[in-house]
């Protein structure tokens, strides 16, 4: 197959262009996958210490109208915390279906369980005080509402946790950042010196027949008439070809004079 000057650079020039194009391809694929896990990460958590922070907002309302139903046996506080209550839960439903991490689930369940049971002890001594309201004023243990300084600590463990995963996210995202920037830097290097190598090639495959070929003419001037052997199959053996030619006439002329 004969390759022409013009094909070699060309074949190198695409050659080059390839390259270059799978390294900014592979860049661009690593730079793609570290802000998509980042941002997977970053707005997971961010939801999760959003709602959280809402939890513990909607947990003092619940204990406030708790404690102002006891004392004022107004059944529009109970319906206050029966409202607040349901927000609570539906919240507190939505978080934990979000969550992937195990210790967080079990921090979330373990406040779904004592919340449930604070409001089923509520529930049941306010349809107690619909039959007997003066006696179940003494019903419900005011112990009770300890739970709401756990069910705060627990959301306090929760939230801690997510701006640990946070922090722990932004970490990875700094070390695969440096990681891409070397990888890119090495990338860069290597395909600088394979752009380097394929360019000498062809210049060489250009440049070493037509030296030969200039030699080669040289030789002819002194009176020197050999042939110009060429390992090209390129426009520079046409010209070696058109030398010889030259010469043979020459020799020739020559040998006739």
């Amino acid at each position: 197959m004969r390759l022409t000057i013009y094909k070699k650079m060309m074949v190198g020039f695409l050659a080059i262009i390839l390259i270059m194009i799978g390294v900014n391809g592979y860049m661009v694929y690593e730079l793609n996958a570290v802000s998509n896990a980042a941002h997977t990460s970053l707005s997971s958590d961010v939801f999760s210490i959003n709602l959280a922070k809402q939890l513990r907002t909607r947990l003092y309302d619940e204990e406030r109208d708790a404690q102002k139903y006891l004392i004022a046996r107004d059944n529009a506080y109970f319906a206050l915390f029966a409202e607040g209550s349901a927000r609570f839960t539906d919240d507190l439903d939505s978080l934990i279906e979000a969550q992937t991490d195990r210790e967080k689930y079990e921090i979330l369940q373990l406040v779904r369980a004592k919340h449930d049971g604070f409001g089923s002890s509520l529930f049941a001594e306010q349809a107690l005080a619909k039959t007997t309201p003066r006696g179940a004023i003494e019903i419900f243990d005011q112990a009770q509402f300890e739970v709401f300084p756990l069910l705060h600590d627990a959301l306090d463990r929760f939230i801690r946790l997510n701006q640990s995963s946070i922090d722990l996210a932004m970490t990875n995202v700094e070390a695969t950042a440096q990681q891409s920037v070397r990888v890119a830097l090495v990338l860069t290097l290597g395909t600088l010196a394979v752009a380097l190598t394929i360019a000498f090639f062809i210049t060489r495959t250009i440049t070493r027949p037509i030296q030969t070929v200039i030699k080669g003419t040289q030789q002819i001037a002194r009176g020197a008439f050999e042939q110009v052997q060429v390992s090209s199959h390129d426009e520079t053996a046409l010209l070696a070809d058109a030398v010889n030619d030259m010469s043979n006439q020459l020799r020739q002329i020559s040998e006739y004079k």
